[in-house]
């Protein structure tokens, strides 16, 4: 969706960091398409490598994402960052996220500080 939204190309490095799935924007625009889905009886599902970060996956739950797709790699991690959260966290966490945060950097640090999902805390 992103990349078709800001019309940039994912393998194009100049280009490529635009339209951040934590921009607060995107956040919120998310937040819209799974509200729109919902009123009409359909599931959102996001798939790709976002979904299989558990930061922006504890985003995506808090949005109403009702379905996530990533690489089976990731899935063992995501899977073990989810079950420590309950969805009404997540909720919090994300609507923090996209009424406070300036960009995608401080929404990761709101989300992060909020849902205890950074790489670092994994490991532990």
């Amino acid at each position: 969706m992103i990349q078709y939204l800001f019309a940039v190309d994912r393998l194009n490095g100049a280009v490529a960091d635009i339209g951040d799935v934590l921009e607060p924007d995107v956040l919120a625009l998310i937040g819209r398409v799974v509200e729109a889905g919902h009123a009409n009886d359909a599931w959102v599902g996001v798939c790709g490598e976002a979904a299989g970060d558990p930061t922006v996956a504890g985003a995506l739950v808090g949005l109403g994402v009702d379905e996530l797709s990533m690489t089976k790699v990731a899935i063992p991690e995501v899977k073990d960052a989810l079950r420590r959260l309950t969805r009404q966290a997540c909720r919090d966490a994300v609507h923090e996220a996209i009424g406070k945060a300036e960009d995608a950097a401080e929404s990761r640090r709101i989300l992060e500080g909020r849902l205890g999902t950074s790489l670092a805390s994994q490991s532990s």
